[in-house]
């Protein structure tokens, strides 16, 4: 195969990029950029959504878990902080769903890291 060099579809890792220098296959291979904007668009929702979870549920933590009053009860939690807790827990489930997707919808990824860690 001859031709003008550049980045084509490899045949022995689909969803991967090699570079064709003009006359051979170099080792040089890489992920189509669609598939890295979508990977960078999982780990930061993943990343904000585990922060929103993170504030949501320490927002309640002195409603729910106060000092208590003279009389050792706790004062009545306002209507919002179970509201605000389950959001929290909401958060922090669909961050670690948006990081684990990251980790399955990337199998290319994960061989590239293998194979430069090989080599």
């Amino acid at each position: 195969m001859e031709g003008r060099p550049g980045w084509f579809s490899d045949s022995r890792f689909p969803g991967m990029l090699r570079w064709w220098d003009g006359d051979r296959w170099t080792a040089h291979t890489c992920a189509p950029i669609t598939a890295r904007r979508r990977a960078r668009w999982l780990v930061k929702f993943g990343v904000g959504m585990l922060a929103a979870g993170f504030v949501a549920t320490l927002a309640t933590f002195p409603f729910i878990w106060g000092d208590p009053g003279p009389d050792h009860q706790l004062d009545a939690a306002p209507s919002w902080t179970n509201v605000t807790l389950t959001l929290g827990f909401v958060a922090f489930g669909v961050a670690i769903v948006s990081l684990l997707a990251y980790r399955w919808a990337n199998p290319q990824l994960r061989k590239r890291r293998a194979a430069e860690r090989l080599g």
